[in-house]
């Protein structure tokens, strides 16, 4: 491995951090782009989304009394 004077080093050094610097501009605008694409437009997923599917019937629970299929309504009319 070579030595560098000190001038040279500084050269070197101040070289490599500018392209670093840009590097990393580039690569912040590029995620600032993806991130504003994504944002714009809506997930699939979310889109299709049933809240029925994800709810769960779990007997006692207070939470689950309104929920359809479950026994506690059938007895709370009765």
């Amino acid at each position: 491995m070579r030595t560098l004077c000190v001038a040279c080093h500084y050269e070197v050094t101040r070289t490599q951090h500018k392209e670093l610097k840009e590097i990393r501009k580039k690569a912040k605008e590029h995620l600032k782009n993806a991130l504003n694409k994504q944002k714009d437009k809506p997930s699939e997923a979310t889109e299709e989304l049933d809240d029925e599917s994800l709810l769960i019937a779990v007997p006692g629970s207070a939470y689950s009394l309104g929920f359809p299929g479950n026994g506690s309504d059938e007895k709370a009319a009765e």
